[in-house]
């Protein structure tokens, strides 16, 4: 077992107090525990209400620290006042978005777990919060996308890195449906073909946690899912599997009746000669 340097040195000091009563007494050193320890058990027996009463006041004060660590009621204003090791150990956050602008920033108002604020203190929260969708190539077709399925709707988010020279976060938002299941909104825009995957620089990616490299995997896998349907942007560049099917039969169908007029048209030249 390991004791920490604190302790060691309590019991040190406590050891070296009793051996000092112990020679100024004349009297031994069990002796003078005993004294102490019986003297504990009179006082416990005789103040049960005060005990009981102390471990309640360090009990509220040991979950009012626990809460003030995990900032239960802080308001994040800024994309600086969220704590690093938040980010580091992706704790997701909530809040509602409340502006899109046209470069596909998304401004979210961070929403508390608890609201510890009194009623007659509450003043309306103004500032928001700038994000960004991670490892997303945003398009024209995504601001359009986002202010129909995200405006003025309550998400979730996970930041993956603040920016250093503005105050923008890359996140991955997410939406809740029916209580439980959350959708990955930057899945989903590659999953739809609203957007293309990112390029990563090789720094970039260096920076990237475990859980953050298996997301970026999956969108790439979904993007190539929605390349081969022909999905969104991908469109134009291939036609769906089902569309290029129905012209591969168009043709074959055809390829007789076009076969007959050109023979047709040779057997009539032939006869006017």
């Amino acid at each position: 077992m390991k004791y920490s340097r604190e302790m060691v040195l309590l019991v040190s000091i406590s050891y070296y107090v009793l051996i000092q009563m112990s020679d100024n007494s004349g009297e031994p050193l069990s002796v003078i525990i005993k004294s102490y320890l019986d003297k504990t058990h009179d006082f416990i027996d005789q103040n049960p209400r005060a005990i009981r009463n102390s471990f309640y006041i360090v009990g509220g004060a040991g979950i009012a620290l626990l809460l003030k660590s995990i900032h239960v009621g802080t308001f994040f204003r800024h994309g600086k006042d969220i704590p690093k090791r938040f980010i580091s150990k992706g704790v997701k956050l909530q809040g509602r978005v409340k502006e899109i602008d046209l470069d596909g920033i998304v401004y979210v108002q961070h929403i508390p777990i608890l609201d510890l604020r009194l009623p007659w203190l509450k003043k309306p929260r103004t500032e928001l919060l700038p994000m960004t969708l991670a490892f997303v190539d945003l398009t024209p077709n995504c601001k359009k996308w986002l202010e129909q399925n995200l405006l003025d709707t309550h998400i979730w988010f996970k930041v993956f890195r603040r920016e250093k020279d503005k105050d923008q976060l890359q996140a991955a938002l997410f939406h809740q449906k029916f209580l439980v299941w959350r959708t990955c909104i930057n899945e989903k825009l590659i999953k739809e073909g609203v957007c293309k995957v990112s390029n990563l620089s090789d720094e970039e990616m260096k920076m990237l946690t475990e859980k953050q490299v298996e997301l970026l995997h999956k969108m790439v896998a979904l993007e190539r899912t929605a390349d081969k349907k022909g999905k969104g942007i991908w469109k134009e560049k291939n036609p769906p599997f089902k569309e290029s099917v129905k012209a591969m039969l168009y043709k074959s169908m055809y390829a007789p009746v076009v076969l007959g007029k050109y023979l047709y048209k040779i057997a009539k030249d032939r006869l006017r000669r």
